[in-house]
């Protein structure tokens, strides 16, 4: 059994500019400054980016791995999202591309998209090579 784990630093960058824009805006509803933007249009656009900040942070968490573990044949998935469930594999069923520093996985029956992993987010840098050697052989 060898267990991978990722952690999830440098999220938090993708999600500045929405931050940023919500924070100027709020500015806006809690000042007097009604000459440049109704308090009512700046209070619904903080609430739209923020609606789209948390869904594009949910979204992009389903589609990366916290943790990958392989025993004999079968592969487990744990994604970031905790909310979805850990996807279970044969290591025949799955196509894995390295694409600059970065490995995604394909199911090849469906050729639906599993998930991806950064090698600048492994727990342990020394282990990329171990993972890369696990899923050449495919």
């Amino acid at each position: 059994m060898k267990s991978f784990i990722f952690v999830n630093k440098q999220q938090a960058k993708t999600y500045s500019i929405f931050t940023i824009i919500s924070v100027i805006l709020a500015v806006f509803i809690f000042s007097n400054l009604d000459t440049f933007i109704n308090k009512h249009v700046a209070y619904l656009l903080v609430t739209i980016l923020s609606f789209i900040s948390i869904m594009v942070s949910v979204k992009k968490a389903g589609k990366e791995f916290a943790e990958i573990i392989i025993e004999n044949e079968s592969v487990k998935f744990y994604y970031f999202n905790k909310m979805k469930a850990p996807f279970i594999i044969s290591k025949r069923e799955i196509s894995a591309s390295l694409d600059n520093d970065k490995l995604e996985f394909k199911n090849l029956k469906s050729g639906e998209f599993i998930g991806r992993v950064y090698k600048n987010r492994i727990d342990e840098v020394a282990k990329w090579d171990d993972l890369l050697a696990c899923f050449r052989n495919i």
